[in-house]
């Protein structure tokens, strides 16, 4: 595919520098751009490795200095620059129909447009809407329903009764639908709790590689629309996320806990069950959140806490060792002192 900047510029609603006519082929980093290439600079840094660069022009902020090619001027030339990767981004699921290999029960529902590709297991009951895309190796169980234009990267894992919305993308490798941790005390070990819910993903989620949903144990499991799950990330049965969500890799949510509307996780964040956190709250790494947090803003540590609160207390653990030998110093000075007091009296 080749797109003139003119055109890429009307599809950005971008004012143009230069010549309209430059064939733009494909996006590139700056340390590598070439001829036919696109990059974006935003800042004095990056402004600098694209004035060097080989590339046939840049995407820049509106009021910045000019470098000498071809430039689509945008307020957030970052965002510019993936909407343009994603018209030269290569379709991996591209083909036709169904692949004669795949596996398909007979009472399935699939609408126009639908891409199934080799070994493919679909199961009894299952909807699929118009232009889904499946890759090789999918599992599709029973009752499934699949939104239109979503898309199913190879081996994939979708559970029985599972629901996903319409333009979602799950990642090689995901599980979603599997059986919560959920066990009761018997007489001689543990009772496995049967877990009755599903999971539920609203419209345009996306789920990273080797993520796990469980199903609830009764009522179902929900990430709400438009939320990102990085990959190797754990969401346990019953748990509740609003819209817009973003978790990165290496987090795990425990059971029935409930997120709020714009809520951040940084990688390998822990939260225990049942807690529930309020909308438009960032959870730094590696942090550990055991109860409710309500209040909008940053969190960091374990356990999680105000991000400022928790910057002093590492900044005085720092500090331990040389405020302990203060401490020894000013206690031998205080025993020297009363011993002179004493003296005198």
């Amino acid at each position: 595919m080749i797109r003139t900047l003119s055109e890429l510029a009307e599809i950005l609603d971008a004012r143009l520098d230069g010549d309209g006519n430059t064939l733009i082929k494909g996006v590139s980093s700056l340390e590598n751009g070439g001829p036919g290439q696109l990059v974006f600079a935003e800042d004095k840094k990056t402004f600098q490795l694209a004035e060097k660069s080989r590339a046939s022009a840049v995407i820049l902020p509106p009021d910045s200095r000019s470098l000498g090619k071809p430039a689509l001027r945008v307020e957030k030339p970052r965002l510019a620059f993936a909407r343009v990767a994603e018209i030269f981004a290569p379709d991996r699921l591209a083909g036709k129909g169904v692949h004669p290999t795949a596996v398909l029960a007979d009472d399935i529902q699939i609408d126009q447009g639908v891409v199934i590709h080799p070994h493919v297991v679909v199961e009894a009951g299952v909807k699929i809407g118009e232009n889904v895309k499946i890759g090789a190796a999918v599992f599709i169980g029973k009752n499934c329903v699949i939104g239109a234009e979503t898309r199913i990267y190879p081996g994939a894992r979708i559970l029985a009764d599972t629901e996903i919305g319409r333009s979602c993308l799950i990642q090689s490798g995901a599980v979603l639908g599997s059986e919560g941790f959920g066990f009761v005390q018997a007489e001689n070990g543990h009772l496995r709790m049967p877990q009755l819910g599903k999971v539920v993903l609203e419209d345009q989620v996306e789920i990273g590689a080797n993520t796990v949903i469980d199903r609830g144990a009764l009522d179902p499991t929900v990430v709400g629309a438009g939320s990102k799950i990085d990959s190797q990330v754990i969401i346990s049965h019953n748990v509740r996320l609003g819209q817009e969500c973003l978790v990165v890799s290496q987090s795990g949510i425990a059971g029935s806990s409930i997120l709020g509307n714009r809520v951040r996780l940084g990688g390998q964040v822990g939260i225990t069950d049942h807690v529930k956190i309020g909308d438009d709250i960032m959870i730094g790494a590696k942090s550990g959140v055991s109860k409710d947090t309500p209040e909008p803003g940053i969190y960091f540590g374990i356990p999680a806490m105000p991000a400022r609160k928790a910057f002093r207390i590492q900044a005085g653990l720092r500090n331990f060792d040389r405020l302990r030998e203060q401490l020894k110093e000013l206690e031998e000075r205080l025993k020297l002192l009363e011993g002179d007091r004493k003296e005198r009296e």
